[in-house]
């Protein structure tokens, strides 16, 4: 039997993204650790959201509801015809965020687990194995090239901001 390899799917957002360079210098540790929790755990909440209402993350598009005919079977008993990625609500709930040296990443880590990992990087289409696959693409986590949509952001920097903002206080 073949052993199916599945790595994680997390995106890194850098504080230098949502805060001015000369502010960011001018916090310390304990301040950016605050910054790093507030952003991670609205940037899981904005994510969820997002998916809740059938919209990627990333772009803001809305999913179509292009399931399979077995899947949909399936889906129908538990939210018929909505593209949101809950089943059974397993792969969402593996959804988390890590405080790096430089920011947070957000996204599906390999304690995880094989199943979800590999539904992330299905619905993510992070690989070539997953543009072969069936599964449709609802993207939740962007690609290193690619960035959260404006909306996201703008909130995320605002709460950094408020934060830097107390600081002067």
């Amino acid at each position: 039997m073949a052993k199916t390899k599945a790595s994680k799917t997390t995106y890194r957002l850098r504080l230098d993204t949502l805060i001015d360079k000369s502010d960011l210098r001018d916090l310390d540790k304990a301040e950016k650790d605050i910054i790093k929790n507030d952003v991670g755990e609205m940037l899981v909440d904005l994510i969820l959201e997002s998916c809740s209402e059938q919209r990627t993350p990333v772009s803001g598009g809305k999913w179509k509801a292009n399931l399979s005919p077995e899947y949909k079977k399936i889906k129908e008993k538990i939210a018929p015809g909505v593209p949101n990625l809950e089943l059974t609500g397993k792969m969402l709930d593996a959804l988390k965020f890590k405080k790096y040296r430089d920011g947070v990443e957000v996204g599906l880590f390999k304690d995880a687990g094989v199943t979800n990992l590999l539904k992330s990087q299905n619905h993510n289409k992070w690989n070539s194995t997953a543009h072969k696959s069936k599964t449709p693409e609802r993207q939740f986590i962007p690609r290193k090239d690619q960035k959260f949509k404006k909306e996201i952001l703008t909130e995320l920097k605002t709460l950094a901001k408020e934060v830097v903002d107390d600081k002067d206080i």
